[in-house]
């Protein structure tokens, strides 16, 4: 712990640095919450896409039999798929609170997929597009939960830092500053009545 000097100018400086510190513990309070509340969006948003490509991935099964089934599998592994009009996917970068965040949106291809007519090898192909997407969507949600994470728990060291050690520090050094300084006002105090009997 460190040594302060028992003066008066002391203890106001340390008032000010507590007051700053409390401030400081505010902020990286109200910070922690957003976070824990963006974490939460972030999770819910990854489940919804989860349960969205464990149904594709069904879907990719059934039409992957059924392409098998009308065309056999060595000649399934020959056939070209029909080639995509999409362009390539999109990634928005953005900040939240300074930590950087990726957010991937839905193509129009995926919206189109499920409806595609055709023959089978067309339908095959469009449902495992739909797979890729929800995997690349869900990769994003997952980058960003890490990222989330690792802030929080960088905020959370900080604020535990500030509440447990330097605000706890600060209040025993005022304490003591002030008892010392009661005690020098009580002997200065004796001494003027003392002083003054002398005088009389």
């Amino acid at each position: 712990m460190t040594e302060y000097q028992a003066t008066r100018a002391t203890a106001l400086a340390l008032g000010e640095e507590q007051k700053l510190i409390r401030q400081g513990y505010d902020f990286l309070d109200e910070k922690r919450m957003l976070l824990a509340g963006e974490i939460m969006r972030q999770l819910e948003q990854w489940k919804g896409l989860r349960e969205d490509y464990a149904e594709a991935m069904i879907k990719a099964r059934e039409t992957l039999g059924a392409a098998i089934a009308e065309h056999g599998l060595e000649d399934l592994q020959v056939a070209r798929a029909p080639v995509s009009e999409d362009n390539p996917p999109s990634i928005e970068r953005y900040d939240f609170l300074g930590v950087r965040l990726v957010r991937v949106p839905p193509r129009a291809e995926v919206r189109k997929a499920l409806a595609v007519h055709g023959d089978s090898i067309a339908r095959c192909a469009a449902t495992f597009r739909v797979l890729i997407e929800l995997a690349r969507r869900m990769a994003a949600a997952s980058g960003n939960l890490l990222r989330l994470a690792d802030e929080y728990a960088r905020t959370e060291r900080r604020a535990s830092a500030l509440e447990n050690v330097l605000l706890p520090e600060i209040a025993n050094a005022l304490k003591t500053i002030d008892e010392q300084l009661e005690e020098v006002d009580q002997e200065e105090a004796v001494r003027v009545r003392l002083a003054g009997r002398k005088a009389g």
